[in-house]
């Protein structure tokens, strides 16, 4: 598996209808490009999809896979006359366009254009795509990854289905204010000027400061809580506080009118100590035989190497990695080719191959008594 990057990714909660009707779209595409699909929602699950961009009637983003590939999806678009038929029903019901302003298409409006032959969500015959990686599938496994992020983002904004069937939001909008009768056109604004830079150098004044001197005074009456008064139960709390407020401001008063400043008022007052004084010993005597300090064994010093940690890998990545492996194997592979390629002993991928396999992502071929495993 390539090395992985942050990109747009699919948040793996469980999808709205409109995400659900616009994934499943691609239930309809051939068999022969079903591994395309799946390949497709592994790479927008694994933050391969770098960008997307909406335009009426297209889709295109990039696609980080060996290496970026551009995939384009284009929906077939409404004519005038059919647009015409949608603002008359959206004028007709109003409840239906407040959805749409609240983030939700009602399966009431979906049913309804369905009925007029006007179904919001496109099928697969009515979407066609390209990609620079060169397949001949629509889509490729690039143009499905950018389709199932597109399914997300369509769930939170629905008026994009309505800019990919060809009417951005604003046009829909003004369309709908025409319907109504509203004929007026909008008052420009006051054209701004920008102001010429003026000569000379922006940073200085273009007036003199006036001359400024300061004066730091005693402070006159009480300072701080004695202000307020005696505490209830506390008559004292003023008194002890008075020294504490006096020396606080004379030492204010005292960096204020120092030239040292802050750092070197701190250094000055610093004690400095002398050199320690060596303890006096007594010396031996004449009868007395010096005996010689035992030396201290030298301590070993041993080297604690850490415990090597045990990378652990999610079940949901280990199983993006399996796919990813496969899909770009042309025969399949096995069990030990798997191991070999990916790092992990067979104890770990046997698990996620029985899910894959149970899932349908994953099928099994006996080639010469071994098993190999193909994209469902």
């Amino acid at each position: 598996m390539s090395t992985r990057t942050d990109g747009i990714r699919t948040s793996h909660r469980p999808l709205g209808p409109v995400a659900q009707r616009w994934i499943s779209i691609l239930d309809g595409v051939d068999t022969r490009i079903r591994p395309r699909v799946v390949r497709g929602r592994t790479l927008a699950r694994g933050g391969r999809v770098k960008d997307l961009e909406l335009a009426p009637g297209a889709a295109l983003g990039g696609v980080r896979d060996a290496d970026e590939q551009r995939p384009t999806l284009r929906v077939r678009t409404f004519d005038d006359e059919e647009w015409n038929r949608i603002v008359g029903l959206l004028c007709e019901r109003l409840d239906l366009l407040a959805s749409l302003f609240e983030g939700e298409v009602a399966d009431e409006l979906l049913s309804l254009l369905e009925e007029r032959g006007l179904p919001l969500l496109p099928s697969v015959e009515e979407i066609d795509g390209d990609c620079d990686c060169g397949d001949w599938a629509v889509p490729c496994a690039h143009g499905a990854a950018l389709h199932h992020i597109l399914g997300e983002v369509l769930e939170g904004e629905p008026f994009l289905l309505f800019t990919l069937r060809g009417r951005p939001r604003e046009q829909l909008l003004t369309d709908l204010r025409r319907a109504w009768g509203d004929t007026g056109t909008r008052v420009r604004g006051l054209e701004r000027t920008e102001e010429a830079m003026p000569d000379g150098d922006p940073f200085a004044s273009p007036a003199p400061i006036p001359a400024m001197s300061f004066r730091f005074n005693a402070v006159v009456g009480s300072p701080g809580m004695v202000e307020l008064g005696p505490l209830v139960g506390d008559d004292d709390l003023p008194r002890a506080l008075a020294p504490l407020y006096d020396a606080g401001a004379a030492h204010a008063l005292e960096l204020a009118l120092s030239e040292l400043g802050d750092v070197d008022q701190t250094r000055r007052r610093r004690p400095t100590r002398g050199p320690r004084s060596a303890k006096p010993t007594k010396p031996p005597s004449p009868d007395e035989t010096p005996i010689a300090p035992t030396p201290r064994p030298a301590m070993r010093r041993e080297e604690v190497r850490p415990a090597p940690q045990r990378v652990v890998v999610p079940s949901e990545e280990l199983a993006e990695m399996v796919v990813d492996a496969v899909a770009d194997a042309e025969d399949g592979l096995s069990v030990d080719e798997l191991v070999d390629q990916l790092g992990f002993p067979d104890r770990v991928l046997a698990p996620e191959l029985r899910e894959l396999e149970r899932m349908g992502l994953l099928t099994t071929v006996d080639a010469e008594g071994v098993r190999r495993y193909h994209l469902g």
